[in-house]
């Protein structure tokens, strides 16, 4: 499991919105706090399906990045991320694939 830290913010009379400044584009939005986390983790999950994993930031550098912003009311919020097996099974399928049939499209393990 890794932690991530999204930055939330909230302008009176909207929902929270939270950005990961380590995943540009990846991002949530919920009515509560509580379900920001839910969002936030469902949010996670979608990034990772298309991109490459990625080491989350320092929270110290992160704070220190936004201080402007924390210090007018956005807080960070920590996020677990565990990866999935089955994506790792699906990476392992296509590396064997490629290794031992390089040319044949089909191939089932």
């Amino acid at each position: 499991m890794k932690i991530y830290f999204g930055l939330v913010h909230k302008d009176e009379g909207s929902a929270y919105g939270l950005s990961f400044p380590d995943l540009p584009g990846c991002f949530s939005a919920a009515g509560t706090v509580e379900d920001l986390v839910k969002s936030a983790v469902a949010a996670l999950e979608l990034w990772f399906e298309d991109a490459d994993e990625a080491e989350p930031g320092d929270v110290t550098k992160i704070s220190d990045a936004y201080a402007h912003d924390l210090a007018n009311g956005a807080f960070l919020l920590a996020i677990p991320y565990v990866e999935k097996a089955g994506k790792r099974i699906a990476e392992i399928r296509g590396e064997v694939r490629s290794a031992v049939r390089p040319n044949e499209g089909r191939f089932r393990l």
